[in-house]
């Protein structure tokens, strides 16, 4: 026996479909009216999943750009033997957002994949940015090297090594003065003084003299430095365990 195809379920079916339409309508705006801004990242590896507020696990490809929402949020980028890289961004309506990342490995296979050439870009471009990063906080933990370098004849400042401190977790640099000829104290007077009201002394800087420390008050008190004799020069000073 066939079925009978009513009108009330023809018009049930169109019922049906219409609000299935109406759902994926209104689902497709609500994402294009919420997905207002573009992420325009570059990562290794090439494809990850990125997941963040509602959205999860959407898997995007480096240097191809994807629309996401504006405002504040934790986005997580993940891969297949590799570490999640987790990211707070604040986003800005229908302004592009660049980011550049990559990937932790884990797995050998991970580590073998980041060795290919096409990563390399990606890879430089990280280190570079490290590099500035650094310069920058040295920059900013020594007002001095705006100053430095400065000469005369018969001698010059300039930034060197530090031998007190660790200069990449303290990011302070050393003072290095070379000097020639006669009238060795009263020079040096000068160019301490000099030092002095650009903000430098031995307390707050590790400063050489012809690679000779210049010891600071607490450090001559101390007798942690002491003169070098074997007639050297009076303002020649060595620790005394080095």
């Amino acid at each position: 026996m066939q079925p009978v195809i009513t009108k009330q379920k023809i018009i049930g079916g169109a019922v049906i479909i219409g609000a299935l339409l109406v759902a994926f309508i209104s689902y497709y705006v609500f994402q294009t009216v919420t997905r207002d801004t573009t992420l325009l990242a570059t990562f290794a590896p090439e494809t990850v999943k990125m997941s963040y507020d509602s959205v999860k696990n959407q898997t995007i490809t480096s240097d191809k750009p994807v629309t996401v929402k504006s405002g504040k949020h934790t986005f997580s980028f993940s891969a297949d033997g590799y570490e999640t890289y987790t990211i707070v961004l604040d986003l800005e309506k229908g302004k592009e957002r660049k980011l550049l990342f990559a990937l932790t490995p884990k797995s050998d296979k991970a580590k073998n994949e980041l060795k290919q050439k096409k990563y390399a870009k990606v890879l430089d471009g990280l280190g570079s940015r490290q590099v500035n990063r650094v310069g920058k906080e040295i920059d900013e933990a020594n007002p001095i090297l705006q100053h430095l370098p400065f000469e005369d004849r018969d001698y010059r400042v300039f930034s060197c090594q530090p031998y007190r401190t660790d200069i990449k977790k303290s990011h302070k640099i050393g003072i290095c003065i070379t000097m020639v000829g006669r009238n060795g104290d009263a020079l040096l007077s000068q160019i301490l003084e000099r030092l002095a009201r650009l903000g430098a002394t031995p307390d707050n800087y590790d400063l050489k003299i012809n690679n000779y420390i210049i010891p600071t008050k607490k450090e001559k008190d101390s007798r942690a430095a002491v003169p070098c004799g074997n007639g050297q020069p009076s303002w020649c000073y060595k620790f005394r365990d080095r």
